[in-house]
Order: structure tokens, then sequence, then C-alpha cells
């Protein structure tokens, strides 16, 4: 038996099975910047793989000492379970100190911009473009804004890219070339394309851009400025936890918006796309000035 630990932000991981089972789990979930540490105040969610002896290649998921007789996952399906498990968890506890939307962060220095839109919308594609151009990540789906701060910290996970996302991006990144194939649910062919140490972002981020990109093929780029109160409505949809923070969890998402240009981003091409919010927000990121405006 092998062991395979996470720690990002307070929370901790540690998965006890055979090393054949945990194949996969530091490609999902590599090791976060050391400035993110920590301390762990929640005891580490514990996970065994325990073999199935009635079926060839299959586990039981034995979460916290939960009961054994849980049906067993086949081996091939094995880390996208794992996966949703272990976000599933690290959000029940990062959301008790953090506001959490479905969106990617990236960053120069010190300030970020934001991409919040539903699945299908070309995230991780525009943040995988984003970081060739010179970005630092932060995350591709699931932003962690401090609630002490309301600066965006990193998510340790790794992009996930879906069949064509790899072949567009593979031109920047040549390690997708040999990169291993997973499953989703739905047996959907997926690679990772994990962060290097100096993609990471090296500190907390303000986010000085909140942007709802949708991709739409044959479509042409456009950046189009929309106000704060349409951008809050957008952001609230994708927010995870919001409503357990109560009136003080959306009187900081508006104090989000309000030091933040807001825009909606119709993706023709990822190019067009990249270049588009390098010109917009290329002075953000070396002039100290930050719009104020109001609802």
């Amino acid at each position: 038996m092998r062991t395979w630990q996470c720690t990002f932000l307070g929370f901790s991981v540690l998965v006890i099975g055979p090393e054949r089972a945990l194949i996969g789990l530091s490609k999902r979930f590599p090791t976060p910047p050391t400035w993110t540490n920590q301390p762990t105040v929640d005891p580490p969610l514990l996970i065994r793989l325990e073999p199935d002896r009635q079926r060839t290649a299959a586990y039981r998921i034995i979460c916290n000492g939960g009961p054994k007789n849980v049906p067993s996952v086949r081996r091939a399906e094995l880390p996208a379970r794992l996966d949703r498990i272990i976000v599933t968890n690290a959000l029940d506890r990062l959301g008790k100190n953090n506001l959490l939307f479905h969106a990617g962060v990236v960053a120069q220095g010190d300030r970020g911009v934001l991409l919040a839109a539903p699945s299908g919308s070309g995230k991780t594609t525009l943040v995988g473009g984003l970081l060739q151009a010179g970005f630092n990540y932060l995350t591709d789906e699931i932003a962690v804004l401090d609630t002490q701060t309301g600066r965006a910290l990193p998510f340790a996970r790794s992009l996930c890219l879906k069949p064509g996302t790899r072949e567009l991006l593979m031109q920047h990144f040549p390690r997708l070339k040999n990169a291993r194939k997973y499953f989703n649910f739905g047996r959907e062919p997926v690679v990772f394309l994990t962060p290097r140490k100096i993609e990471w972002a090296t500190q907390p981020v303000h986010v000085v851009g909140v942007i709802f990109p949708q991709f739409i093929r044959g479509a042409g780029t456009t950046l189009e400025k929309i106000p704060r109160s349409e951008a809050l409505e957008l952001l609230l949809n994708q927010a995870f936890n919001l409503r357990s923070h109560g009136a003080e969890g959306l009187a900081q998402a508006v104090e989000l918006l309000r030091k933040a240009r807001c825009y909606k981003l119709t993706v023709g091409t990822l190019g067009s796309a990249v270049q588009l919010l390098l010109s917009e927000f290329g002075d953000t990121f070396t002039n100290l000035e930050r719009e104020q405006s109001h609802f």
C-alpha cells in the first residue's frame, strides 16, 4: 500500500491504496506554491482504497472510516471519482473562509482577471492561452476569494483539457504531446496541463477585471463592457457558496465588482481573444490606477 497526500489553503487529503490505484492524482492535484501554505485546522480527509476481491481491477472508496460495503469502482473510473470526492470536500472546507466561484483566474504580479462562466464556455482553453502569453496561473475552474482581503488565491488543480483543447494548446505546451490520457465521467478522454513552478501566481491577487467568456464557433471575437449591475447577476449565477455567507458575502461580491472592469467576451478564436485581453488590460498591470466607479 502507498500513500498520496496534498495540502492547499489549509485543506488536506490523504489517500491510501495500491500504487497503481493512485496513478493520476498528482497530475490532477499538483503541489501548490509554498506561499499558499496555511495551518490545517480540520483533520485531513482520509480516503482508503480497498480492492474488491469479487471484481477484477475494482476498488471500494472508504472516506474517513465510513462503511466498507459501498459499491466498488473500476480502476479506469477511479481518478475521476476521487477527483470529485476531493474537490467536493475541498469546497466545503475552503468555503468557510472564502467566496467560491465557477471561474478561472490568471494574473501578472498582484493583479489578475477572473473568468466566470458555466462549463463548456471555453474557460480552460482561455486560461491556457493566457498562461502561454505570460500570465500566471491560479485556477481554471474554481476561484477562491479570501473574505478578509478580497484577494484571489490559487486552487491547486491542474488544467483539465478535453478533446480539441489539447490539440489547440499543444503548439504552445509541447509537454502535452505525450501527456497520459485519463477518463472523466461518461468515459470522456482528458489530459492534464500541470502548471510548472514558474507558472504559478507568486502572491495573492487583486481582481482588476471580471470577464464572462463564451466560445461561439465561427463568431467574431468581441469584448463588450457591461454595467456592474449586470455583472453582479452573471457572477451570482457562478457562485458556489454565496448564500452561506449571507448579506456579508453579497456585499463582498459587490465590492469585488466595484474595483474591477466588467466585460462579456465572445471568443471566436483563442489567439484573437488573448490579444484582445492583452490590449484591454495591458496598462492595468503596469498602472496603479484602478477604476472606482459605482453601480
